[in-house]
């Protein structure tokens, strides 16, 4: 199975994916974390830095302003629906 690429904006979740050390404050996702941690260290998964700056997926997972939105909506070729 080749390798599929992810791209985080969140060095610190990079890190503690691919350390493989998970933080006890973290034991409410310790299932998703761990097969996501043996994913990376199987060659399944990996993960780069993306800044949020250029993260197109920002959109869909965080409260963005009218322009930046846009910006985003259109760098996808996603359309704004208008009602007649």
């Amino acid at each position: 199975m080749p390798t599929i690429p992810a791209m985080l904006d969140n060095k610190s979740t990079i890190k503690r994916l691919t350390n493989g050390k998970n933080a006890e404050a973290q034991t409410s996702v310790n299932c998703r974390f761990f097969s996501t941690r043996d994913a990376v260290n199987s060659g399944d998964l990996q993960f780069t830095y993306c800044p949020t700056t250029i993260m197109l997926a920002d959109f869909l997972t965080k409260a963005l302003g009218t322009t930046r939105l846009r910006e985003l909506r259109s760098a996808i070729s996603v359309e704004e629906l208008t009602v007649k």
